[in-house]
C-alpha cells in the first residue's frame, strides 16, 4: 500500500483558526468533511472534493452569517462558537448531504450538483452533537438525527423528510451519549447507545 502521488493532499481547513473535521464520507465520485470537530472561533466549512482529480473542490460556509450574528457578543468574550463533531451524513442516491453545527444552532441538507456546487435545499434550528442517519426507499428518504433540547435539557431523536425537511416523528427522551453515532437496522428500527452503556431499540409503531 503506498500514497497516491497523483492525488492530493488537498487543503480543506483554509483558515488556519478552523478545527479539523471528524472523518471523510465518501459520496459517490466524491469525498466530502466538514470542518470543526472540536469548537472554533471560525465557522465550519464543507468540502467536497472529486476521487479521481484533487484540482476539482467545492467549498462552502453554511452557517457563516448566522454565526456572524448570534455571536458577535461571544466572541468579545473570547468563547467558542462553531462545533460539528459528526463527519457528515451524505445520501449518494439524490447527491444529497447533511450536516450542522452544534453551537450554531443550525441542521441544514445541502444539494450537491457536480461542476456547480453545494447549493443549501432546506435548514433547520436544533442543537445536536451526534451522528445521522439517511435511511429509507428511494422515493420516501428519511434523515434520523438525534438532538439535544436545550430547554428540557434531555436528549430526542428525530424523524425528517429528506427533501423538506418537514419533521415526521420524534422520539420521547433518550439517555444517550453525546457524539454517539445511531445504527439503522431492519423494517425502519434504530439502534443507539446510552450513557450507562446500555443499548437501545427505537421502532416506528403505526397508531
Amino acid at each position: 500500500l503506498i500514497a497516491d502521488t497523483y492525488w492530493g493532499p488537498v487543503r480543506y481547513r483554509e483558515n488556519r483558526l478552523q478545527n479539523g473535521g471528524t472523518a471523510v464520507a465518501v459520496f459517490n465520485d466524491y469525498i466530502v468533511i466538514t470542518t470543526n470537530m472540536s469548537p472554533s472561533v471560525f465557522p465550519m466549512s464543507i468540502t467536497v472534493i472529486s476521487q479521481h482529480d484533487s484540482n476539482e473542490k467545492y467549498e462552502m460556509y453554511p452557517f457563516e452569517q448566522d454565526f456572524k450574528q448570534t455571536n458577535r457578543l461571544m466572541r468579545r468574550k473570547g468563547g467558542k462558537f462553531s462545533f460539528c463533531p459528526s463527519k457528515p451524513t451524505v445520501d449518494p442516491d439524490h447527491n444529497r448531504i447533511f450536516a450542522y453545527d452544534f453551537l450554531a444552532g443550525k441542521l441544514a441538507s445541502f444539494n450537491f450538483v457536480p461542476g456547480q456546487g453545494l447549493n443549501t435545499s432546506w435548514e433547520k434550528d436544533i442543537h445536536t452533537t451526534y451522528f445521522g442517519a439517511a435511511v429509507g426507499g428511494l422515493d420516501n428518504r428519511v434523515f434520523v438525527i438525534p438532538y439535544n433540547d436545550l430547554d428540557e435539557l434531555k436528549d430526542f431523536t428525530m424523524w425528517v423528510d429528506a427533501e423538506t425537511g418537514e419533521e415526521l416523528l420524534r422520539s420521547g427522551p433518550l439517555d444517550m451519549g453525546a457524539f454517539t453515532p445511531i445504527t439503522p437496522g431492519f423494517d425502519g428500527d434504530i439502534y443507539v447507545l446510552s450513557r450507562a452503556g446500555k443499548i437501545s431499540k427505537l421502532s416506528i409503531i403505526e397508531a
